[in-house]
This record gives C-alpha cells, sequence and structure tokens, in this order.
C-alpha cells in the first residue's frame, strides 16, 4: 500500500508528506516543551531540505521523478531525535552538503567537471565551517575522484582549493578583524581535536539503531546486486553515495549521543534506503520493511521521552 502509494500516487504522498512529518513534530513539541520558533524552523529547514535531496535524486535518474519515497525518509529520520528537534549548526550545514552532492553528480556528466567539483568542494568547505566535524568529508571529495577516476592534477587542485577558500576567507576577515590569535585557537579546537566518543543507549535507541543498520546492510547488498546491470554514470552516482555514507560514519561516531548525531548520516541512508525500497520487485515486502523502518522511528520518539 505505502510503496504502491509513494511509486504512483502522487497527490497522496503530498498528503503523507504534510500529514505525518507535521504529527511527529507536534508530538514532540509538546513531549519536551521545545522553544516553538527554534523547533517550528528546524522543521521548515529539514522540509525544504527533503525536497532539495529528492530533487538531487530524481534530477540525477536515481530514483522515479514522481516518487516522495527519500524526502518522506530523510524526514522521518531528522525527525526521530524529538528532544533536538531545534535550530542547529549540523541542520545548516546539510544544506551544502546536499548542494556538494548534487554538483558531484553533475562531475561526472561534464567532460572534466572542473567548474562542479570546485563548487562541490567549496560547498564542503562551507559545511566543514559551519559544522566542524563535515571537514571529514575531504575523504568523501578525494575517493569520489578516485571513483570517476579523475587523475588530472588540475581536477585534484582544484577540489583542495575549493574546501580551503571558506576556512581561508574566515580567517582571512579574523586578520583584519585582529581576532586571527583566537580563530586559530578556535580553529585547532574545532579542527585536529577529536571528541571523546561516550556510547550512552536508551531501549529506544539501540532498537532504532539496530533498524538503522540491518537497513544499511540490506540496501548495499540490493545495490551491489542491481548495480552490475547498469549504466556506467549510474553506477558511478551510485559509489558516490556509498562512499558518502561511509564516510559519514567518521563524523557520526565522534559526535554519537549529541543532539543532532542522526542528522550527519541522515542524507545517504535516506538515499540507499529509497533505493532499496523502490528496488524490490514484490511491493509486500518492500511495504514490510518501510513499516518497520516507521515502527522503530515512532519507537525512538515516543521511547526517548
Amino acid at each position: 500500500m505505502l510503496i504502491k502509494t509513494f511509486k504512483n500516487n502522487y497527490y497522496l504522498q503530498i498528503l503523507l508528506l504534510i500529514i505525518v512529518p507535521l504529527s511527529i513534530y507536534i508530538y514532540s513539541l509538546f513531549s519536551y516543551n521545545l522553544p516553538f520558533w527554534s523547533s517550528f524552523s528546524s522543521f521548515i529547514i529539514i522540509i525544504l531540505q527533503s525536497l532539495l535531496l529528492n530533487f538531487v535524486f530524481s534530477e540525477n535518474k536515481l530514483c522515479q521523478k514522481n516518487t516522495f519515497l527519500p524526502a518522506f525518509i530523510y524526514i522521518i529520520l531528522c525527525l526521530s531525535k524529538g528532544d533536538a528537534l531545534m535550530l542547529s549548526s549540523t541542520l545548516i550545514a546539510n544544506i551544502f552538503v546536499l548542494l556538494a552532492l548534487h554538483f558531484m553528480f553533475k562531475a561526472f556528466d561534464d567532460n572534466e567537471g572542473l567548474d562542479e567539483l570546485f563548487f562541490s568542494s567549496f560547498s564542503i568547505g562551507i559545511a566543514s565551517v559551519i559544522f566542524e566535524a563535515y571537514i571529514y568529508f575531504l575523504i568523501w571529495l578525494l575517493l569520489c575522484l578516485i571513483a570517476y577516476s579523475y587523475y588530472k592534477w588540475r581536477q585534484w587542485v582544484i577540489v583542495f582549493l575549493g574546501i580551503l577558500l571558506p576556512i581561508l576567507s574566515l580567517a582571512l576577515y579574523h586578520f583584519i578583524f585582529g581576532n586571527l590569535t583566537s580563530f586559530t585557537e578556535n580553529f585547532s579546537t574545532k579542527y585536529i581535536h577529536l571528541y571523546n566518543v561516550q556510547f550512552s543507549f536508551s531501549i529506544a535507541d539501540i532498537v532504532f539503531y539496530i533498524v538503522l543498520a540491518l537497513f544499511l546492510i540490506l540496501s548495499f547488498f540490493s545495490l551491489i546486486q542491481t548495480n552490475n546491470d547498469s549504466l556506467i554514470a549510474y553506477r558511478r552516482k551510485n559509489i558516490v553515495v556509498i562512499i558518502l555514507m561511509v564516510c559519514s560514519l567518521i563524523p557520526f561516531f565522534f559526535f554519537f549521543n549529541q543532539n543532532n548525531d542522526i542528522l550527519i548520516i541522515a542524507i545517504p541512508i535516506s538515499m540507499l534506503i529509497s533505493k532499496f525500497l523502490l528496488a524490490k520487485r514484490k511491493i509486500k515486502y518492500s511495504n514490510f520493511f518501510l513499516i518497520i523502518l516507521f515502527c522503530a522511528i515512532i519507537f525512538k520518539v515516543i521511547g526517548s521521552f
């Protein structure tokens, strides 16, 4: 029923995108006594990001143009940590990660992709200025160059220039206004020091992350099986998503149990899960998996209270 809706019924999808997230948001708002304007702004940003993610996904022919399943999964994942539904650096930085992903996809469609590679790395640079953990996505950029077989020195140099430009611009700003010392101290604290990882789980957390891990494993195997029979561009772009998922696990573990940890992996994991669900030939199995995921998220929202 649900998967069939996300494949064929455009207007019912829109209704689900409104009713389900709004219901979770209202529950979290009153259960956790969240500040209204901060939580509502976050809610709107998540909705807009989900639509951007869906556009990036469909524009690059990684899913049907008439489905909103990637957007739906992204929204409910971001809303799963109800007590953290407030404006945060991670949430804002995700906008630029989505832009970086879009430009990285487009880089393969161009001959050398120099402009796209610059904009992709520049977006990651801005994201890492906003949320320091995203500096690790430099690894993603470099691995994408290898995945695309881009070995020309100009392509590698443009990536480093793109990611360094926002950081150096911020340093120049502090230098002009005489705050360079405080900036460098803050820089070393944020970008070099690794956070102490502290694991603390509730039952709801354990269930939620076990379900996510299982979905991730199933998505990987499903993607590997279908990827061999696909066009080269499609395969390479799928590899880009997989690399982003693996690289996002680094900051995810460093910031585990902090308020916005799920936001760090929400983009790649929502893409992978939606591809897995849409690729299943038997709709009843896809419905079953989607219901399991949704129940795990609802249990986390309610169980964390």
